[in-house]
């Protein structure tokens, strides 16, 4: 409890009836009115260093492209996320400045503790839903709510959302998301204490001619742990990067102007040579979910590195993630 300095110093005027004990730093008891205290809850503090948040929200824009490569692989049409805002907010602050109307999506990632939200927008919600059906995944009646069969068909996506999300973390324990139901007003939401700090990872999705949030909520009981593997596994590559760092050869500056080809292929692609025969424009190549990941990355055909395909800015490109030792 606290007790307020105003009411301090009214004290020795007050009456001494309706006085009670008070145990204050040190020790020392005393009695002061009921007035001078103050209730004080204890939230949870989720402040971060500069270096966590940067290293957080690094692994979340590369996470966002992810997301939506599954994404657009599942609905066979091009799905985008770029992370746009990682903030700090109270529970109550979030609730109160959700955009509306709105559609939750509240999960639990096991074994991790708390109660997360993905927040869809309705008008994306219907364009994702109107390709899941068949459509062209076009914008026809933004305002309409959506319906029982829809609400369905966005947990489906939301699953495959969440899970490519978890997957992108490296923990000991293997992470499990699991969806628990569907708000469509964020003053009901119930999943943390309202002065309880919550991590709001804010995405701007595109789907055909629609632009529009997604949003992830975490309460800190959920991303707590998470930004601290990411903060373990960072100071470990570090160190590894460092003792590498002491064996590197020292570079000629004679090769500086030498031109090598570089390239970027899958290698893994299996298809019937009768099926070649047929192709034509528009035909789609299935690749395994996980081709996203392994794309490798050849110096004058040589295969040095592997890496994750994705954009940056509006070009495509290849996050280098491995190095080939051969």
């Amino acid at each position: 409890m606290m007790v307020a300095s105003e009411a301090m110093d009214d004290v020795s005027a007050s009456n001494p009836e309706g006085l009670i004990d008070v145990v204050r730093y040190g020790g020392e008891k005393t009695e002061l009115p009921e007035e001078a205290v103050i209730p004080f809850v204890f939230g949870q503090a989720a402040s971060l260093s500069s270096s966590d948040l940067h290293r957080f929200r690094t692994h979340n824009v590369s996470t966002a492209r992810a997301m939506a490569g599954r994404l657009s692989l599942f609905v066979r049409a091009d799905f985008s996320m770029e992370l746009e805002e990682v903030s700090t907010m109270t529970f109550q602050k979030y609730t109160d400045n959700a955009p509306t109307p709105c559609h939750l999506v509240l999960f639990k990632i096991d074994p991790l503790q708390g109660i997360g939200v993905l927040d869809f927008a309705p008008s994306l919600a219907l364009v994702l839903t109107d390709r899941m059906l068949g459509g062209l995944g076009a914008m026809i009646d933004p305002d309409r709510p959506l319906r029982e069969v829809e609400h369905s068909l966005i947990d489906q996506a939301s699953r495959i959302l969440l899970q490519e999300w978890v997957d992108n973390w490296k923990t000991r324990e293997t992470l499990t998301p699991r969806l628990l139901g569907i708000e469509n007003n964020p003053k009901f939401l119930t999943i943390c204490d309202p002065d309880e700090e919550v991590k709001v990872l804010k995405y701007t999705a595109t789907m055909g001619d629609v632009f529009d949030r997604v949003q992830l909520v975490l309460p800190v009981k959920m991303s707590e742990p998470l930004i601290q593997q990411l903060t373990a596994d960072t100071d470990v590559k570090k160190k590894d990067a460092a003792s590498k760092q002491s064996l590197m050869p020292t570079w000629n500056s004679a090769y500086n102007e030498v031109k090598m080809s570089v390239s970027a292929v899958w290698d893994d692609v299996e298809v019937l040579s009768k099926d070649l025969l047929n192709f034509k424009v528009g035909d789609f190549l299935p690749l395994n979910s996980d081709s996203f990941d392994k794309v490798e990355v050849r110096l004058a055909d040589r295969p040095k590195f592997v890496g994750r395909l994705g954009s940056a800015g509006k070009k495509s490109a290849v996050e280098i993630t491995k190095y080939i030792e051969k």
